[in-house]
């Protein structure tokens, strides 16, 4: 992931780890504690930080289980879309991509517009970062 998006939304972020938390436990309790734990190891991170970086836990689960990782990425994605109560998008491309659009389908329900451009809210409450520089 090079030039990616840190999402600074703090309710955004929460429902992200419920609902990471949610797909990763129906794999099972043993399961779920093996994930988080060689994720964190492979991101430097304690799991509960990690969970609040979806696109550092989404590279560490590309890491553990490479193309396999879009059925957990797709799973978390539709559980985020239940919770926060916005339609399941059906779009192709990265976890990068996919996440942006979910966050701005939630940014849209929640502020009741899809204005996007520059000096947006949606645009300064996203942080552009660049992973090959960390």
């Amino acid at each position: 992931m090079s030039a990616a998006l840190r999402i600074k939304d703090k309710h955004f972020l929460k429902a992200f780890d419920l609902a990471a938390t949610k797909t990763l436990s129906e794999l099972g309790a043993s399961v779920q504690t093996a994930i988080l734990y060689h994720a964190g190891k492979i991101e430097g991170m304690n799991s509960c930080d990690l969970l609040k970086d979806p696109l550092k836990f989404a590279d560490a689960l590309e890491k553990i289980f490479s193309s396999g990782s879009s059925l957990l990425e797709d799973k978390i994605l539709e559980s985020m879309c239940n919770s926060l109560g916005i339609p399941q998008l059906n779009i192709g491309g990265s976890f990068d991509q996919k996440i942006a659009a979910v966050y701005a389908a939630a940014f849209a329900k929640k502020t009741g517009t899809t204005r996007i451009g520059a000096g947006s809210d949606l645009q300064t409450s996203l942080e552009p970062v660049n992973y090959e520089a960390l």
